[in-house]
């Protein structure tokens, strides 16, 4: 897997060779890291980590230690919950945290919050008997809640409105930190495309990406008005290790595209992209739409960066991953 993923390790261990040596000998501890960004993020550690001969040291928590010390064995995993976990013996350098629980059916949203505020907290007692120095937190776009339609790019600065229940508990996961006297640093990240993408997801790039693959019809079941934006997953992790690593004392940044595109026009952009002919089928009839798309000025400015992998060039990638897995 590491080979297929070359060219993006490679462009994330180049952006800047001198940053990595703050993780020279250092410690990190991570949750919610064997998802789809949090594999990724491992992937890089261990390509940096070697290529650089760095000597760092990543402790993932996890739920299936047998399985993923098979996968990556230069990673060291704990097995616990992240409301009861055991920590971990010694002193870190590091923690980021994307681990949020997903209460079972038939549980009240507000049981989601209650749940990550737990698990939140368990983080904080961890950093604080490890001496943890740094902490990333991985928030969500959804922490601002609904985005208004006249309102083009949301910033850092904007308060929010009308959040669900999973961006409250990352609203109230940022404030429990900030109140910290650790230093932390918050990314809000937003819609994230590219490969290795989870399957058990609902997401409109995954769902046309698998109806092209296998010859079936686009379907749209909203009205192919919504607006969102696609940062190459690749990048979400560059900009990630930045946070980091250099990212300020409570200070948020979003993590996303600016670009933005709708529905519709993503369905089309990857039959042109691919050269496909799939039809495309809109069952919505309703007229209003939603917007969800992020201003990035503050970390592209701050850190002198730009999106590396245009929208098309991530269709490509995802498109070549996928087929694999289908086997076509």
């Amino acid at each position: 897997m590491l080979i297929k993923m070359q060219t993006d390790l490679e462009r994330i261990s180049e952006f800047d060779p001198g940053m990595w040596d703050i993780l020279r000998n250092k410690k990190i501890f991570a949750t919610g890291c064997t998802g789809f960004i949090g594999t990724w993020f491992i992937y890089s550690f261990v390509y940096i980590n070697r290529k650089y001969q760095l000597g760092a040291e990543l402790y993932c928590l996890t739920r299936n230690k047998d399985k993923n010390e098979k996968k990556f064995p230069d990673i060291k995993f704990i097995e616990g919950d992240i409301q009861s976990f055991t920590f971990p013996p010694g002193f870190f350098d590091f923690v980021i945290h994307g681990a949020i629980e997903v209460p079972q059916q038939g549980f009240a949203s507000s049981d989601l919050v209650k749940m990550s505020t737990v698990g939140t907290e368990r983080v904080i007692d961890f950093s604080r008997k490890a001496e943890v120095k740094k902490i990333l937190y991985l928030s969500s776009g959804a922490a601002y809640g609904k985005q208004p339609n006249d309102l083009l790019l949301l910033d850092e600065n904007y308060s929010g409105s009308e959040k669900t229940a999973y961006g409250e508990a990352k609203r109230i996961g940022e404030d429990l930190f900030f109140n910290q006297d650790i230093a932390v640093t918050s990314a809000r990240i937003f819609t994230v495309c590219g490969p290795y993408l989870t399957f058990d997801t609902n997401y409109a790039f995954f769902n046309f990406m698998e109806a092209i693959i296998l010859n079936r019809n686009i379907t749209i079941s909203s009205n192919g008005k919504t607006i969102r934006s696609y940062l190459y997953v690749g990048d979400v992790v560059l900009w990630l290790w930045l946070l980091l690593l250099k990212g300020k004392n409570k200070e948020i940044y979003n993590v996303g595209s600016s670009e933005e595109i709708s529905v519709l026009a993503l369905a089309k952009k990857m039959l042109s992209t691919l050269g496909k002919d799939n039809k495309i089928e809109i069952l919505g009839k309703e007229s209003e739409f939603s917007r969800y798309v992020p201003s990035n000025n503050k970390i592209r400015d701050e850190f002198h960066i730009k999106e590396l992998v245009p929208l098309d060039l991530g269709i490509k990638k995802s498109f070549e991953y996928l087929k694999g897995c289908y086997g076509v």
